[in-house]
C-alpha cells in the first residue's frame, strides 16, 4: 500500500508542478515575451534529446545483463557522462554564437542552462538495479521542495530551471554513492565506440521530436500568437506522459525478465490495464479543462479547446509506449523502434507545416494525432510480428 502511495504521489507531483510553473510564468510574461518562451523551450527540448542521447532505451538491455560486472559499469557510466558533458558544451556554444549573431534580445538565453539537468539523466540506472522505489522516493521530495518555492519565487523562470537540473542531481549522486561507481579517466575512442555503436537509436530518438515538439517550432514561425495555447496545452498532456513514465519504467524491469516477457496472458493484461488507463485519464482531462482555462490560464485564450482535443492523445501515447517502450525494448528489438520514429518523422516532417499554415493551431493539433496514431499502428505492427499472430 506504501508503495503505491509513493507512485500515485509521483504521478501526481510530475503533473501539477510544471502547471504551476507555466500559471506564473504565463502571469509574469506579456503574449509576446510568452510566445517566445515556449519557442526557446520547444528549442531546448531538440537539444535534451541531443544530450540524452538515447542510452535511457539502447543501454538498459545490456547494462542489466553485466549489473554485476562493476569494472564495465564503471566505464559505461563514464563515458555517458563525458560525452553528455561534450553535447552540452557544443550545444551551448551553437545556442551562444546564434544568440550574439542573429537575436537582439538575449535575455531568454540563460533558460537553456536547463540542459545541465540532462547530463545526470540517469533513471536507467535505478531500473538496472531495481530500486525503482527510492528512485520514486527521492524524485518526489526533491520536487516538493520547489512546491512552496514557486508561489514565493520572484524570478520564476531561474526556479525552473533549477527544478529542470537539481531533483537529477540528487538522483545520480545518491545511485552512483550506493553502488560505488566511480568516474575513470578514459581514452577518448573508448567514449566515442559506445556513442557511434548507440547512433542508430540516437537518430530515431531523435526524431521523436519531429512529430512533438516540430510543430510547436513551424506554429511559433507562422502562427506565434497561437504558439502559447497550444503549448500550453502540449505541455500539460506531456506532464501527465511524464507520470505515466512511472509505469513505464515498472513494466519494463518486469518484462527485462524473459519468462514474463513470453507470458501472453500477462502480456493481455497489461494492454487492458494500460487502455483503461489511458481512457480515465482522457476523460479526467476533458472534465477539467475548461477549470484549467479559468483559474489557472484565463489570459490564455482557447486553451481548453486545445486540452480537449489533445487529451485523444493520452490512451494513444500510453499504448504506443508499452508496445514500444516495454515490449519492443525488453525484446531488444530497439531497432524496430527506430523504424517507427524515422516513419513517423518523415510523414510529420511531409504535412505538419502545411497543416499548420493552412489550419494555424488546429492544423498543429491534427498533425500531433496523426503522427502519435501511426507510432501506435507501427509498434502493434512489430509487436505482432515478434510474439506472432497466435500470441500477439
Amino acid at each position: 500500500m506504501k508503495d503505491k502511495l509513493i507512485i500515485f504521489l509521483c504521478y501526481g507531483v510530475n503533473f501539477i508542478i510544471p502547471i504551476l510553473f507555466f500559471r506564473f510564468i504565463s502571469e509574469r510574461l506579456d503574449d509576446i515575451n510568452l510566445a517566445t518562451f515556449f519557442f526557446h523551450l520547444a528549442i531546448i527540448f531538440y537539444f535534451q534529446y541531443v544530450i540524452e542521447y538515447g542510452f535511457q532505451v539502447s543501454l538498459i538491455k545490456f547494462l542489466f545483463k553485466i549489473k554485476n560486472n562493476k569494472k564495465k559499469i564503471n566505464i559505461i557510466i563514464s563515458s555517458v557522462i563525458y560525452f553528455r558533458l561534450f553535447l552540452f558544451l557544443l550545444a551551448f556554444l551553437i545556442v551562444s554564437l546564434f544568440f550574439y549573431i542573429l537575436v537582439y534580445d538575449k535575455s531568454f538565453l540563460y533558460i537553456y542552462l536547463i540542459l545541465i539537468g540532462n547530463i545526470f539523466s540517469f533513471q536507467f540506472l535505478y531500473q538496472i538495479f531495481n530500486e525503482l522505489k527510492i528512485y520514486y522516493i527521492l524524485s518526489l521530495f526533491s520536487k516538493l521542495l520547489f512546491l512552496p518555492l514557486i508561489f514565493i519565487s520572484d524570478n520564476i523562470t531561474t526556479l525552473y530551471i533549477l527544478f529542470n537540473i537539481i531533483p537529477n542531481l540528487i538522483l545520480f549522486a545518491f545511485i552512483i554513492k550506493k553502488y560505488k561507481i566511480f568516474f575513470l579517466i578514459l581514452n577518448i575512442q573508448i567514449i566515442f565506440k559506445i556513442a557511434k555503436n548507440k547512433f542508430s537509436y540516437f537518430a530515431s530518438n531523435l526524431s521523436i521530436t519531429l512529430y512533438t515538439n516540430f510543430n510547436q517550432i513551424i506554429l511559433g514561425l507562422f502562427h506565434p500568437l497561437t504558439l502559447p495555447a497550444y503549448a500550453l496545452a502540449d505541455k500539460i498532456i506531456r506532464s501527465i506522459v511524464a507520470g505515466n513514465y512511472i509505469f513505464i519504467q515498472i513494466c519494463q524491469i518486469k518484462f527485462l525478465d524473459n519468462a514474463n516477457l513470453k507470458n501472453k496472458k500477462l502480456r493481455n493484461k497489461f494492454i487492458t490495464l494500460f487502455f483503461i488507463l489511458g481512457i480515465v485519464e482522457l476523460l479526467f482531462l476533458v472534465s477539467l479543462s475548461y477549470p484549467i482555462n479559468k483559474y489557472l490560464f484565463p489570459n490564455i485564450l482557447n486553451i481548453n479547446t486545445f486540452i480537449i482535443i489533445l487529451s485523444l492523445l493520452l490512451p494513444i501515447i500510453l499504448m504506443s509506449n508499452l508496445y514500444g517502450m516495454v515490449f519492443l525494448t525488453c525484446s531488444n528489438k530497439t531497432k524496430l523502434l527506430s523504424r517507427v520514429f524515422f516513419s513517423a518523422a518523415s510523414i510529420a516532417i511531409m504535412t505538419s507545416p502545411f497543416l499548420i499554415y493552412l489550419y494555424d493551431g488546429f492544423g498543429a493539433l491534427i498533425a500531433s494525432i496523426i503522427a502519435e496514431l501511426i507510432v501506435l499502428i507501427l509498434c502493434m505492427k512489430y509487436y505482432s510480428t515478434i510474439f506472432g499472430n497466435r500470441n500477439a
